[in-house]
């Protein structure tokens, strides 16, 4: 799945994220590739490559 956070307003970026949060209640891992700042801090961990 590929989402590009540029596309959407801050509403429908924070509803994203919340969506990701919830599937990772059913998911082990879940990867997300982000160069935002914003994006990286809703996050318990961040690999910085």
């Amino acid at each position: 799945m590929g989402v590009v956070f540029k596309s959407h307003d801050e509403e429908r970026r924070i509803q994203i994220m919340e969506a990701f949060h919830t599937i990772s209640e059913s998911y082990r891992q879940i990867f997300l590739i982000s160069h935002e700042t914003e994006i990286k801090e809703m996050f318990e961990r961040v690999v910085e490559l």
